[in-house]
């Protein structure tokens, strides 16, 4: 993986910067997890991060469509290494399932997160 802008802190962790290359292994746990093929266009896509003191974290927020159901999921973790991940909700009702993510994204951002 190519780090860009990369340095140490105090704890000995690297600090990196978000990437394009980051959000692609991101989009792979994430197809990987679920069994999909593709989820190239989520209907929800939101990256926040939060970068303050020793903090370097992100929280990737998708809604998307498999098959006949809508799947919520949050992708988080420190910037550049490998995510974990939750679902959020699941079902047949979109605007339900975005109204609940988009819940999780207010908490976040109140608790300081942004949007890059």
């Amino acid at each position: 993986m190519k780090r860009v802008a990369q340095f140490l802190i105090e704890s000995g962790m690297l600090v990196l910067n978000p990437s394009i290359e980051h959000t692609d292994l991101i989009l792979k746990v994430l197809k990987s997890t679920y069994g999909i093929e593709s989820i190239n266009y989520p209907l929800l896509h939101v990256f926040l991060t939060y970068r303050e003191g020793s903090s370097n974290k992100f929280h990737l927020f998708v809604v998307f469509k498999n098959e006949d159901e809508y799947i919520g999921a949050n992708a988080y973790g420190r910037i550049g290494y490998s995510p974990k991940v939750i679902t959020i909700a699941e079902g047949k009702n979109q605007m339900e399932v975005v109204g609940l993510v988009k819940r999780k994204i207010a908490e976040k951002m109140r608790k300081g997160y942004v949007e890059e």
